[in-house]
C-alpha cells in the first residue's frame, strides 16, 4: 500500500469519526431536557455532563444554600483574603453551595470550569483568582476537586461580571440586584438549572 493511499484512508476515517461526533451532538441537543430547581433543592449530577460523557460523576450532588451580592471590598473582608492587583468589578455574587459525594469512588470529581450564572441578558463567570485565595488547598486548579465517598463540602463560589459585560449593562449593582439568575449545574442530556431570585425580591 503506497503512502498516498494510507493518507487518504486515514483522512477518510478521521472525517467519518468527526461526522459521527457532530451528528451525536446534534441529536443530543435536539433531545435536551431542561429542569429548573430552586435554592435548597438537591440536584443530582447523575448521567449528565457539560461537554462529554467523560465528565459524568454519578453519585455527586449539589445544593445551592444561598446567593448574596457583596461589594468587592466587603467580600474580601468577609472571606479574610487580601485584595487583588489590577482592575476588578465592583460587586461579587457569592453562591454558597454544598457538594455531596454519596458513593462515587473515582478519580473524577466536580469541575466548575464551565459553570456560570446566567440572566436573560448576560452571564457571570467564576472569579478563579478569588476562589483560589478562598481555598488555597485546591492548588492551581480551584475549579476542580474531589470529595471522599460519603462526605460533603460547603463552598463559597464567587461570580463576577466580565469586563465587556459590565460595560454593556451600565449600572452593575442595579443589574445584579434587579435580575434573577440561573446556575447551570449540567448541560447535556439534561440541562439542570438552579434559579436564583432577584435580590430585590429576597
Amino acid at each position: 500500500m503506497n503512502k498516498r493511499k494510507v493518507i487518504l484512508i486515514t483522512a477518510g476515517v478521521a472525517f467519518v469519526l468527526w461526522l459521527a461526533a457532530v451528528i451525536r451532538i446534534n441529536i443530543t441537543s435536539e433531545h435536551q431536557q431542561i429542569k429548573v430547581y430552586e435554592i435548597g433543592d438537591v440536584v443530582s449530577y447523575g448521567q449528565n455532563y457539560y461537554e462529554g460523557s467523560y465528565e459524568i460523576i454519578n453519585g455527586y450532588k449539589a445544593q445551592v444554600l444561598s446567593g448574596n451580592i457583596y461589594r468587592y471590598e466587603d467580600y474580601l473582608s468577609l472571606m479574610d483574603i487580601p485584595g487583588q492587583k489590577g482592575s476588578h468589578q465592583q460587586y461579587v455574587y457569592d453562591l454558597e453551595i454544598c457538594f455531596y459525594n454519596e458513593d462515587l469512588d473515582s478519580e473524577r470529581g466536580v469541575n466548575l470550569i464551565s459553570t456560570y450564572l446566567a440572566s436573560a441578558d448576560d452571564r457571570l463567570a467564576i472569579n478563579t483568582e478569588l476562589l483560589s485565595q478562598i481555598y488555597p488547598q485546591l492548588g492551581d486548579s480551584p475549579t476542580e476537586f474531589r470529595i471522599r465517598p460519603g462526605t460533603s463540602m460547603v463552598m463559597h463560589i464567587p461570580f463576577q461580571m466580565e469586563y465587556i459585560s459590565a460595560l454593556y449593562v451600565g449600572d452593575e449593582e442595579k443589574f445584579l440586584k434587579g435580575n434573577e439568575f440561573y446556575l447551570n449545574v449540567t448541560q447535556y442530556p439534561e440541562k439542570q438549572l438552579v434559579r436564583i431570585p432577584a435580590a430585590k425580591n429576597k
